[in-house]
């Protein structure tokens, strides 16, 4: 402006607002012109540099005080995870559902590569179950069905860039139906149910990747494990396997997992729990069984459900489980048993 020349080069950080301006001399002011947001160094979404990585379409109902607070309907907890899986900063500038929930991308939505965005219900009730996020946020309207369906993603001239359909029958994982799981992408190809498995923290890990997993064999090296995993090194009545399972020491009598059972009241009700260790690194599996006479043992998902999973910061967590019919002065006697796989 004004005459002068402008010589030195400059940078602009992505994304950049450029104003353009005119100045009037006679009245000594500035005028604008037009203004408009430049992103440098990055480059259009595309199904070669954008994935879905997680899906939360039916989380488990809120339990906590903290939660309830803020709303009872689990739906509000729902979210969508998605990652830069290229190697350069991606504009979803004007990406829009054109299935699935409504939402189209804000102006200006930069992705860096290797990083996550999450696309929530709402803000409210997702920070009251996870807490606050270092990573890009928006909000949707509508939710997710919990009976599956397809989402696509289109950009400012229609063309697809994300299009598949999720479901909640097998051969997609179960646990993610309101069992406390969500569906956390493990392969290359979203439209792929096999490229799916269940979380394996409870409510998943929105905006941050998968905890990576140890298998029994490596631990077992690490721990200096003498025999099998039927075996049990220390003599505490404890299998190898389960002390891999549980998180506790294979090498320490002391150090012998246990799960307790306990009456919690839950809302207006009390409820029959159980609650256990659980390694976070653990590549491993229970089965939480019942019985109502010590002979027949029954493993139904809908018997029971997962209602807290906190992790102790040691590679630890508690896991509660509730036996979903309360109890009442009329109730029999149920047993509980944990069987690995």
């Amino acid at each position: 402006g004004g005459g002068d020349n402008v010589t030195d080069p400059f940078y602009l950080k992505s994304p950049t607002l450029l104003r353009a301006r005119s100045y009037d001399g006679g009245s000594n002011k500035w005028s604008a012109l037009n203004e408009a947001f430049f992103s440098i160094d990055s480059v259009p979404a595309a199904s070669t540099n954008l994935v879905i990585s997680e899906i939360n379409y039916h989380p488990y109902k809120p339990t906590k005080v903290e939660e309830l607070e803020v709303s009872s309907d689990r739906d509000d907890y729902e979210f969508i995870e998605f990652f830069n899986s290229g190697n350069k900063a991606i504009d979803l500038t004007g990406l829009r559902f054109d299935l699935g929930v409504n939402l189209t991308f804000s102006d200006n939505t930069i992705l860096d590569s290797g990083q996550y965005l999450l696309l929530i219900r709402n803000r409210d009730a997702f920070e009251s179950r996870y807490g606050a996020r270092n990573v890009q946020i928006q909000e949707y309207t509508g939710r997710l069905s919990n009976d599956g369906e397809q989402l696509r993603i289109v950009n400012n001239d229609s063309e697809t860039i994300i299009d598949f359909t999720y479901n909640d029958q097998l051969p997609w994982p179960k646990p993610a139906d309101g069992e406390g799981a969500t569906l956390s992408l493990s392969g290359n190809v979203i439209s792929n149910p096999s490229n799916w498995s269940q979380s394996r923290t409870f409510g998943g890990s929105p905006g941050e990747a998968e905890v990576v997993t140890i298998p029994y064999d490596e631990w077992a090296a690490i721990n200096l494990v003498e025999e099998g995993p039927e075996g049990d090194d220390d003599s505490d009545d404890v299998s190898n396997y389960l002390e891999y399972y549980f998180g506790s020491d294979p090498k320490l009598y002391a150090d012998a997992p246990f799960a307790s059972a306990n009456v919690q009241r839950l809302g207006e009700d009390n409820y029959l729990t159980i609650s256990f260790p659980r390694n976070t690194l653990a590549d491993a599996s229970v089965e939480v069984e019942f019985s109502l006479d010590l002979r027949t043992w029954t493993s139904e998902s809908k018997s029971y459900e997962t209602i807290s999973n906190i992790n102790n910061g040691n590679g630890v967590s508690k896991v509660t489980i509730r036996y979903m019919k309360p109890i009442s002065n009329n109730s029999k006697k149920v047993f509980f048993r944990l069987k690995s796989n």
